[in-house]
Formats: C-alpha cells, structure tokens, sequence
C-alpha cells in the first residue's frame, strides 16, 4: 500500500509499471485503488490510497516496496518502464552483492521500489531484508 494526494497522476503511473508485474487495476473507490493479479483478478494485492487520518501522504523514510519476480527479465522490464514514466534510476537491474538480481527506482511521491528476482530455491525473502523496512510482494 502506499499514499496518494492524487489518485489520477499516480493510477496513470502505477497502470503502467505494474503491467509487468501481471497487476492490473480492479477497483477504485474515493479512498482507494485496487490492484490485483491476473491470475486471481478478484484479489486486492496492491493498493494506493488516502491517508485515513486526512493529513498528506508522504513517503517513509528508510522503507521501500518490493515485489519478488520470477526472472530478471520481468525486473529489467520493470525498471524501463518505471523509468520511462518518470521514476528516478535509484539502483540499475544487476547482481547485488549478496548474490541476488535487483533493480531499485524511487517515482514522483519519493517512494523507493525494489524488484527482485525470485532464487528457485527462495520461497521467502531473507529475514533480515523482511526486517529492514522493506515490504514485499510476490507478483502474478
């Protein structure tokens, strides 16, 4: 989930990038969107929305959404894509030194994204990435 003060510019840029991810929006409220995998359309899995206590939305410093992908190709398309539309290249599509391939963006709201390729022999992320304020999806 993350905040909004604009639910038009962010639908306009979230429909975008998380096409790769197989998100795609089903529903919006006056308080919220929805996204949902393709494979399970009638699941909210993704959500932008307006802060409930009606003060601005801002970003959280230190925290960063992640989504786990199944190849490095979904996480190079992402990141083109993330880029094209105006997200900030925080972090090229690569092998990071723990040995896993990441590509990291921060779009118009300062939110930090991180996508990930999944290791086959993985079904969960590291305790100590889950532990660093960064949240984590598993796409499609």
């Amino acid at each position: 989930m993350v905040g909004s003060n604009d639910f038009k510019k962010s639908s306009k840029f979230y429909d975008v990038i998380l096409k790769p991810l197989n998100l795609k929006k089903i529903v919006t409220t006056e308080r919220y969107i929805g996204y949902g995998s393709l494979n399970k359309p009638n699941e909210v899995e993704f959500y932008i929305t307006k802060p409930r206590n009606g003060e601005p939305a801002t970003y959280g410093n230190g925290s960063m959404i992640a989504f786990l992908t199944e190849t490095k190709e979904v996480v190079n398309e992402f990141h083109k894509i993330a880029i094209s539309n105006g997200a900030t290249d925080e972090g090229s599509p690569g092998i990071r030194e723990d040995g896993n391939y990441y590509a990291y963006v921060r779009e118009e709201s300062m939110y930090a994204w991180d996508i990930q390729e999944k290791k086959p022999f993985t079904s969960s992320p590291r305790d100590e990435f889950a532990s660093s304020g960064t949240y984590y999806f598993k796409s499609g």
